[in-house]
């Protein structure tokens, strides 16, 4: 993450606030439960809980549940320019689906920091995984609900996910000093909330209270759910040679 960081009299990142925390986080099944027991008909191992995970993605089988960061490889300088090169563990990268590397790419222009994420090398893998990139929010957060309007963070009907929100171009975030800071995120279509010291998760709980003092973005879609209908369809003898 970037902990500090100022250009032309502004300040982008604090140590209480640092920006663009990159993570890798991998989870097994049991870390599903409590969603699946909330949300499912007839509990955690009710109507359709294969859809909500991967097919035995327990620690016997070798997953694993964590959420690591990316470590600090080097960083090169030019101007208003950062690049930062950040690399995985092996047993993260090799074992599970993590990025060998990534580079980060910050650039401050005027009152604007641009940030550019690559991953690169990441591994194919069957475990449910996920990585985020987190920024500071707070507890007086707007955001681009799909594009079609601005709506305030915990504006949600009842039963309606709190922590995990669709959006359109980003987020509005309104500081103790009056100045609203602009949190765009062009290509992730999802944000979610978490407390600061929490690592970002990809269920809609709890569902009584939003916690938005940090916003994570996730860096790539589908990689929790088992999306291989067949393989738990006998009764579709037809089409289960197709099974992957």
């Amino acid at each position: 993450a970037l902990r500090r960081c100022a250009f032309d009299g502004v300040e982008f990142a604090a140590p209480d606030d640092p920006v663009a925390l990159l993570r890798y986080q991998t989870l097994t099944d049991d870390d599903f439960r409590a969603f699946r027991d909330e949300f499912l008909l007839n509990g955690a191992d009710g109507s359709g809980y294969q859809e909500y995970g991967r097919p035995n993605a327990t620690k016997a089988a070798g997953a694993t549940t964590a959420t690591v960061p990316g470590s600090v490889r080097r960083v090169l300088l030019n101007n208003a320019t950062a690049l930062v090169e950040l690399a995985f563990d092996a047993v993260w990268h090799e074992s599970y689906g993590a990025p060998a590397t990534a580079w980060l790419n910050f650039t401050a222009s005027g009152s604007t920091l641009d940030v550019v994420c690559v991953c690169l090398n990441k591994t194919s893998t069957r475990w449910s995984d996920a990585a985020y990139l987190s920024f500071p929010a707070g507890n007086n957060v707007t955001l681009d609900q799909m594009g079609v309007q601005w709506l305030d963070a915990s504006d949600t009907v009842d039963g309606a996910s709190k922590q995990i929100r669709g959006i359109g171009r980003g987020l509005r975030v309104a500081t103790a000093a009056g100045d609203v800071v602009a949190v765009d995120a062009p290509d992730s279509p999802l944000v979610t909330f978490h407390a600061a010291d929490a690592d970002p998760l990809p269920f809609p709980m709890p569902l009584d209270a939003l916690d938005a003092t940090s916003a994570s973005f996730p860096l790539w879609s589908n990689g929790y759910w088992n999306t291989n209908y067949p393989s738990f369809l006998p009764s579709d003898a037809l089409h289960a040679d197709w099974a992957w």
